[in-house]
């Protein structure tokens, strides 16, 4: 049984609406039958009465529908709820020679209003271009079996997982294993999505013009097409393809940096991890990168920095505080997947200047006097002791005579006590 249900022309209130296969009319009406117009064998009249044949073998009849003076419409509703309307008789009421059909909006033009339906304002000609009306034999129901044009190539696809996010050309690995193919606009026709030649589930969202797989598409390179299915159900050729390439694999962990450039101070260039630097941005050496995107961690937090593959530094952008600081670094490939962090350096940020230095003696130890040189004193030790105080911790101390030569060096102690003994090769 179908359902059926009849509208007044007049009142445009609904009179009856059921399931079955008979109705009876009494007034001008639209009767409205939900049935897919694939399923119909023939539509013809018997008698006052219009007789709907389904290929199924059901037969629905419209009694009164071809009474002398009534102006009755026959719309059918297809599965996509598209109303198709099955026009018999010219406005005078005449029957047609042949059936014409066609896809309308709603029934309101069928409607009356003011006592006259606005559908017959229109000159017959108009009427049937802008109702797309399709030709009939017979009283035949004639099926458009013409496909629609091949769609255009899909422009990209939309990235909604991971680091890297937006829209991307064809060609371009991703990590979203359900990106939005963006296909536009495709009006009144249904599209369809197609991974390697093979039709696969989709949704379709309007507003943003993407085709996007339900199910998750397999780590790999794959050609994605799509279709697109008039209202008739006539489906076009697929489109040409674009590539995604879904990859999720993150990358191995990298090396720990080879420590760090310093720029800043009297003492620049290439330091290892656990020295101090009076530079606040200095330059970790990690190297190569390849096609992937280093992250700089600082104690375990992303800190912003800046890549330069020609020294393969990575550079905080922002001072790092005074103090010991572990660092470390990722690398994020093309797709957008994160690899484990490096091991750690450490850097020593240090931009304190020490307290003034005191030397409290100096020592000879050449016979044949020995002992603390008095100020001002004479001494045959040509590399005698100088001890001081006032150093910071594991402070390097350099011993320089007047005209600035360095005569030693030494690292003061975790007192800051400090002790230089020249070498003969710096006299």
């Amino acid at each position: 049984m179908a359902e059926i249900k009849v509208v007044s022309k007049d009142t445009h209130k609904t009179l009856e609406e059921v399931q079955g296969n008979t109705v009876s009319l009494n007034e001008d009406s639209v009767i409205i039958l939900k049935i897919n117009p694939d399923d119909v064998l023939e539509i013809k009249r018997d008698g006052n009465s219009a007789v709907i044949i389904l290929k199924s073998g059901e037969t629905i009849i419209i009694v009164n529908f071809f009474n002398e003076g009534s102006n009755n419409s026959l719309v059918l509703e297809d599965d996509n709820h598209k109303l198709i309307w099955a026009q018999f008789t010219d406005q005078s009421g005449a029957l047609l020679d042949n059936a014409v059909y066609g896809y309308i909006d709603n029934i309101e033009p069928l409607l009356y209003h003011d006592g006259i339906s606005p559908l017959w304002a229109l000159a017959p000609l108009a009427t049937v271009a802008a109702l797309k009306l399709l030709d009939n034999d017979n009283h035949h129901f004639a099926k458009d079996t013409t496909p629609p044009d091949k769609p255009s190539t899909p422009e990209g696809f939309v990235d909604n997982e991971g680091n890297e996010q937006g829209a991307f050309p064809g060609g371009t690995s991703t990590d979203d294993t359900t990106p939005g193919i963006v296909i536009g606009d495709v009006g009144e026709d249904t599209p369809t999505l197609y991974v390697d030649g093979e039709e696969v589930e989709s949704v379709y969202d309007p507003e943003t013009g993407t085709l996007t797989p339900v199910n998750p598409l397999p780590e790999g390179e794959h050609d994605i097409t799509y279709t697109v299915t008039d209202p008739a159900g006539n489906e076009s050729a697929p489109s040409d393809p674009i590539v995604v390439i879904v990859d999720t694999t993150a990358p191995d962990k990298p090396s720990t940096p080879e420590g760090f450039v310093d720029n800043e101070g009297s003492e620049q260039g290439t330091f290892p991890g656990g020295t101090s630097t009076d530079d606040t941005t200095p330059g970790i050496v990690i190297g190569d990168v390849g096609e992937d995107t280093p992250t700089l961690y600082v104690d375990g937090e992303e800190v912003e920095s800046v890549y330069d593959p020609e020294t393969g530094t990575l550079t905080p952008v922002n001072p790092l505080p005074e103090g010991e600081h572990d660092i470390t670094y990722t690398v994020t490939d093309p797709a957008g997947n994160e690899s484990a962090p490096s091991d750690p350096i450490v850097v020593i940020v240090d931009t304190t200047a020490p307290t003034q230095l005191a030397i409290t003696e100096v020592i000879d130890d050449v016979e044949f006097v020995t002992g603390v040189i008095t100020a001002g004193g004479y001494t045959n030790d040509r590399t005698p002791t100088v001890n001081g105080t006032g150093a910071e911790s594991n402070a390097l101390i350099t011993l320089k005579d007047t005209d600035g030569n360095v005569l030693g060096t030494a690292t003061a102690d975790a007192d800051g006590n400090w002790s230089v003994e020249p070498t003969l090769a710096n006299q």
